[in-house]
């Protein structure tokens, strides 16, 4: 990825979806595209692929094998995304974790965005609606636009 390409931090309920056929399958694989050509730089906390292959593992709808899971994470391993946080991430976690009152791994990834001044992208809904309280720069999936080349700055109110 470009050194200068514009960062954002995807957290699982985005990555699921470049392995399934789930509403915004297709606008999930524009960004992960994005990120494969170098335009954008995805990121997320090492904690995605748990999360991702846990997704998977026992989807409601779809039931992937196995084999099917691990060919996941093993491709999502390959795009480069997923790093260790720094220091600095987690007691800005565990501040936002109880300040809002929510999991610690959705604060991991709040607060990985927040230190790289990058937008947070997630279909949750309702984490993004507990976030906007604090932070200007979460974006649903359903409001990310290909052509995004500006995201907003990532920065906690």
């Amino acid at each position: 990825m470009a050194g200068d390409a514009p960062v954002a931090v995807v957290d699982a309920s985005v990555a699921v979806k470049w392995y399934l056929p789930e509403r915004l399958h297709e606008k999930a694989i524009m960004l992960r595209d994005l990120h494969v050509r170098g335009s954008i730089s995805l990121a997320a906390p090492t904690l995605l692929y748990y999360e991702v292959a846990n997704a998977l593992r026992y989807h409601r709808i779809f039931k992937l094998s196995p084999d099917d899971v691990a060919n996941a994470v093993k491709a999502l391993k390959a795009l480069h995304i997923a790093r260790m946080p720094a220091e600095s991430v987690w007691d800005i976690a565990s501040r936002i974790s109880c300040e809002l009152d929510i999991s610690m791994y959705d604060a991991v990834y709040i607060s990985m965005a927040a230190s790289r001044q990058a937008p947070f992208i997630t279909t949750d809904k309702t984490l993004a609606e507990r976030m906007r309280s604090v932070s200007r720069s979460v974006v649903l999936l359903d409001d990310w636009e290909p052509d995004w080349t500006e995201p907003p700055q990532a920065r906690l109110l």
